[in-house]
């Protein structure tokens, strides 16, 4: 058996899928002031004084926060349909194609929400492994559920959720340093489109 772990935003995407949603959910004049929100936040986990996650998440409660979830669930399950096929490039396109075409089961890992990642990995017949929305009586906090689907989370997701020595190939896609702790688990590595050499130590 053959599996794929494949990152999504920027390996597969030509555009940041939390931006994207963003844009299409809250009014211009609240997109317009949380980049600059966001902005500060942003010096804040430069300086160190606040975790990458804490900042997703003040980004998530600026944006999100206190929304009906059913009202917000509506708008993703769109922009999962309409807007994100879309982000996908004609490369990610034609990877995805070859991997289903080979019987290769195809599992997206991505820091992404699952507010629209599952409905299009669904969609599209393909497992997903991504960071989850807090909901509470209805509400979307902004709060992510656990760990942020990114770095080593996402080999502790993957070894969660499959027994990989069942599998005799395992291709994995990555366009980041934060993929490489991913990356380490294939007996195929892909960094940035380029086949990588060996980098299980």
């Amino acid at each position: 058996m053959q599996i794929a772990f494949i990152d999504f935003d920027g390996t597969l995407t030509r555009k940041d899928s939390f931006f994207q949603f963003i844009k299409r959910v809250a009014p211009g004049w609240k997109h317009l002031v949380g980049l600059g929100f966001i902005g500060c936040w942003y010096l804040a986990f430069l300086s160190g004084f606040i975790s990458r996650q804490r900042l997703k998440e003040k980004a998530i409660q600026f944006f999100l926060g206190g929304k009906d979830a059913n009202s917000v669930y509506e708008k993703s399950n769109r922009f999962a349909r309409n807007i994100l096929p879309g982000l996908i490039t004609e490369r990610g396109k034609m990877l995805l194609y070859s991997y289903k075409k080979k019987d290769v089961k195809i599992v997206i890992v991505t820091a992404s929400l699952d507010l629209w990642i599952k409905p299009w990995c669904r969609q599209m017949g393909y497992d997903y492994l991504c960071s989850h929305i807090e909901i509470v009586n209805g509400k979307i906090t902004g709060k992510i559920i656990g760990e942020n689907c990114r770095g080593v989370e996402k080999v502790n997701q993957i070894k969660k959720h499959y027994i990989l020595k069942g599998y005799n190939k395992i291709f994995v896609h990555g366009d980041s340093k934060q993929d490489m702790e991913m990356l380490r688990l294939g007996t195929d590595s892909f960094y940035k489109w380029e086949k990588m050499r060996s980098i299980k130590d």
